[in-house]
């Protein structure tokens, strides 16, 4: 999954001026925005032990190959 995520999250910080100036965002709204999936993914881990004894490492292996599509294919157009 980090795999997946790394280039969404990375390529914010490149673009993360642009954003600021086309919402109106300060620099410290800019730092929290690039901040959220950070803070996100440190409050979700401890719960995907429990979802892949509910769901079982299979099915949640199958759903990390919708994210993968997504980036390739955003990456593509």
């Amino acid at each position: 999954m980090a795999a997946n995520l790394r280039t969404n999250l990375t390529g914010v910080g490149a673009l993360l001026p642009e954003i600021e100036h086309g919402s109106g965002l300060t620099s410290s709204w800019g730092g929290l925005l690039s901040t959220l999936p950070l803070l996100t993914f440190a409050a979700t881990s401890p719960l995907v032990a429990r979802a892949s004894h509910r769901f079982g490492s299979a099915r949640l292996a199958a759903a990390l190959g919708v994210p993968t599509v997504e980036t390739v294919v955003r990456s593509s157009t």
